[in-house]
């Protein structure tokens, strides 16, 4: 168990937020509304990084307020998003040679599930990569996103979208899989996401989660977890997952942890002529009964490869789960 003093983490990532400090707001755990945490860390950007003592989240309180929140994703692809500038055409030229049971994440669910003709929506699907290998796959893909530059690129690969949130979206579909990947670290009501989610979903459907693992920061020599990234607003652990697959009524399929933060020049500032490269992640964590995935590779967009098989058997930076609704 962690200490009740707060550790200061040294700056690492150059992408840090000028966060209006007079204008925060105190948060309960964003999971489980409980009161009871104390402070583990200070992050480089001057917030508090709690854990939750009933379902052992890490979260950021005070917090930045949703209004804060919302100006700096208003410029974030332009200003914080590491990955460089690309039209349309070219990112549908790149995702055109990508095998679609590459990403370790499409090869777990498809042993889950047919992906002919089941309705597969993400949530906040960025360059809509994830969406593009269902389809593929000959499913019927939708996606839900805000930022117009997003929208733009899914509207070319031939997927339908809706603009707006979760809050305010309404449909009369029921989806077979939702997926919501690489954004509950980021809004200040995660649990909103996920109870909508579960509402949309069909009888049997699944529910997948792919976010960074706060249970990383106890395996980390250098404590890069908490110094990265410094738009995440909360950090899921197994037990977290437990929990709202408790509060939701929904049955754990799959949990693991696996690979590690993308670090490369990390401490530059950013620049847009520069390609991330991929990560190699490895199940190194799962519960009894769920399936495992293994010596497997994952490609981003680029089709590009990293083939380190130590990084494979040592990393547990990121979480992957897997729900499904009762039927």
């Amino acid at each position: 168990m962690l200490g009740s003093k707060s550790l200061k983490l040294p700056p690492l990532d150059a992408r840090i937020p000028k966060w209006n400090l007079d204008n925060l707001i105190v948060r309960n755990c964003p999971i489980c509304n409980s009161p009871d945490a104390h402070i583990a860390y200070e992050r480089p950007d001057d917030l508090n990084v709690r854990i939750c003592n009933k379902c052992y989240t890490f979260f950021v309180s005070p917090s930045p307020s949703d209004k804060q929140l919302q100006a700096f994703y208003e410029g974030y692809d332009e200003k914080h998003r590491r990955a460089p500038r690309i039209s349309p055409k070219e990112l549908a030229a790149s995702y055109k040679g990508v095998d679609p049971f590459a990403d370790l994440r499409i090869r777990e669910l498809s042993s889950l599930m047919k992906f002919e003709t089941s309705r597969v929506l993400d949530i906040g699907f960025g360059r809509a990569s994830v969406l593009y290998s269902p389809k593929k796959l000959g499913a019927i893909p939708f996606g839900l996103e805000l930022d117009a530059q997003a929208i733009e690129f899914a509207k070319f690969l031939g997927i339908g979208v809706f603009q707006g949130n979760i809050a305010g979206f309404v449909s009369e579909t029921k989806y077979d899989l939702i997926t919501l990947l690489d954004l509950l670290e980021h809004p200040l009501n995660p649990m909103d996401i996920l109870r909508k989610s579960s509402e949309l979903l069909q009888r049997g459907g699944f529910l997948a989660i792919w976010t960074p693992n706060g249970d990383f920061v106890s395996l980390e020599k250098n404590l890069t977890t908490f110094r990265v990234d410094l738009e995440h607003m909360q950090y899921f652990t197994p037990d977290t997952c437990l929990f709202i697959a408790s509060e939701l009524k929904l049955r754990v399929f799959h949990l693991e942890t696996l690979g590690f933060p993308y670090l490369q020049d990390i401490d530059k500032p950013l620049s847009k002529n520069e390609m991330p490269l991929p990560l190699t992640k490895r199940i190194i964590k799962s519960i009894p009964g769920v399936s495992t995935v293994n010596n497997f590779r994952h490609k981003l967009f680029e089709n590009k490869q990293v083939e380190n098989k130590q990084d494979e058997r040592n990393g547990a930076y990121h979480l992957f789960c897997i729900m499904q609704k009762s039927t």
